[in-house]
This record gives C-alpha cells, structure tokens and sequence, in this order.
C-alpha cells in the first residue's frame, strides 16, 4: 500500500519534471507537506532526487533530509556540492550537524566546518575553495595536468598565488591553451583582478564593480590571503533562495551575467575536452606553497 502511494504521487509529479527540470520540482516540492516530498524524494534515484534537493530552499531541504533514513540521507548529502551542504547543514541541531559531518569525506567535512563559521548572509558562507590555484614559476604544460583533475565547472580562471597565498594574477583556460607549454603562467596573468572579501554581504557582493568585467571573482581573507572564488550566477541564485518571497533583485548585468555563465559552462567543457587529448606526462615539481 505504502508503494502506492508512493508511485502515485510520483506520478503525479512526473519522472520527467524531476529529471529534465530540476528547480521547477524543487518549487512543487516546497509546497508539498514534508512526508509527501520525502516519499518522491525516495521514489526516485538517487542522482535525479540529489539534483532536486539541490534546487530547494535549504530549509525545506533539510526538513526533508532530516526524516530520511540515515544511509538516505548521507546518499543525497554525498551528491551535493559543498556549499549547499553547508547551506542545508545549517538547519540541523548541533548534534544532528555534527553527525553528519563524521560522515563526510574529510576533505568536505573540513570545508563545511569552515563555511559554517561565517555569516548565512556572507560571502565566506557560499566560496568555492576548489579552484585553482597555483605558484607564478609553474609553466603552463604543469598547470594544464592539474585543470584535470579539478571538477568540471571550476576551471574557468586559474589564479596565481605567492608564497604568502595573496594573487598575484590570474589566467582563464583558454589561454592556456593557446599557449606554449614551456612558459611560465606568471608571464600570461592578468596582473589587477578585483576581489571579494570573505566577510562581505552577499547584498555588498552583488553590487560589487568587478562583476563588469569578470563573472567569476576571486575571494580573500582579512590579511588579503586567498580562499576561493565565487561566480555571480550563483551569487545571484542563492540571493534569490534567500528572499525568495520579496520581489525579484533588479540588476541590468544579470542577463549577460547568465549567458556568459551558461556560455562558460559550455566553454569549460569544450575546453576540457581539449586537455584531456592532451599527452600524459609526470608534472614536475614546482616551487611549494605553504
């Protein structure tokens, strides 16, 4: 009887809404009551439920996840990217987070404990610490071997850092590409990049110049040290989950915002593609970062 039901609102929603289109789900599950969105939630596999909850409110989400089973739970967490962990994480008790946390992979666990040391409204909240960064002397031969193994998405910019970790510059892919391998990424860096401080508003963030000449910004420390990076698409996207009940934010940069975004996710891909071609061969030893 319990599957029936079950399948029954599954129909209703349709596979294919969950599939193809994710975030209008995620809106129709937002009014569901919880145990309703929890059984579509666990009707489906778990990719398609994980980029569903992906699109939530972070509060429903966490409201759904909490009456999953725990190997349910942990499944569709494990499928996120970090920064909505935290963001979801967030509307967990203490004990409930803490839980989790010694579930994650360490390497995720140690991110989410440090985004949950910011501000919700905060830049530090939402920074992507998996880009790239890199010393000025490693050639570009060296710089391409480690775009590979980065996740797809995160390669837009490669940022170059000192030994004190404060940019000294930054490179996109594309030139990389185009140039010789033997050469150093300090002498093709753009050498003045705006950035982000990690205490920042997310409202400071959006309205911040930087985002006319670049739809991806690096993010700094009080002491100028570099952390990450954030893309204004999902500045904007996640300013919108915030106040999702207010009029929509008016910003004549987001149109070009998005499809410079979209034509960067395509680019990436088109980029990557082009690297992975790219011979094998071991990366040498370049000077190390603290």
């Amino acid at each position: 009887m319990q599957r029936r039901k079950q399948r029954n609102r599954l129909d209703g929603l349709s596979l294919g809404l969950l599939e193809t289109h994710p975030a209008d789900a995620a809106d129709v599950l937002e009014r569901l009551v919880t145990a309703d969105a929890v059984a579509v939630l666990t009707a489906v596999p778990v990719r398609i439920a994980a980029s569903v909850v992906a699109e939530m409110l972070p509060l429903h989400a966490a409201q759904c996840l909490l009456t999953l089973p725990e190997e349910n739970r942990i499944a569709l967490l494990h499928s996120q990217p970090v920064q909505i962990i935290a963001a979801i994480l967030r509307h967990f008790h203490r004990e409930q987070r803490l839980q989790v946390l010694t579930q994650l992979p360490s390497a995720t666990a140690v991110t989410c404990r440090l985004l949950l040391r910011h501000p919700e409204n905060s830049v530090g909240a939402i920074v992507d610490s998996n880009v790239l960064a890199i010393a000025p002397t490693v050639t570009v031969k060296d710089a391409l071997l480690r775009v590979r193994e980065l996740p797809e998405g995160n390669t837009d910019y490669i940022y170059i850092i000192n030994a004190h970790r404060h940019i000294v510059g930054a490179v996109a892919l594309a030139e990389l590409l185009r140039s010789n391998h033997q050469q150093q990424v300090e002498s093709l860096s753009h050498k003045t990049v705006p950035r982000l401080s990690v205490q920042a508003t997310l409202t400071a963030a959006y309205a911040h110049q930087g985002w006319h000449e670049y739809h991806m910004l690096p993010v700094v420390e009080r002491d100028q040290r570099f952390i990450g990076a954030l893309r204004y698409t999902e500045l904007y996207h996640y300013i919108q989950k915030q106040t999702a009940d207010q009029p929509t934010l008016e910003n004549p940069r987001l149109s070009l915002a998005i499809a410079t975004n979209g034509y960067w996710h395509l680019f990436d891909g088109l980029l990557r593609g082009l690297v992975s071609l790219l011979p094998p061969s071991r990366v040498s030893k370049p000077d190390q970062l603290p």
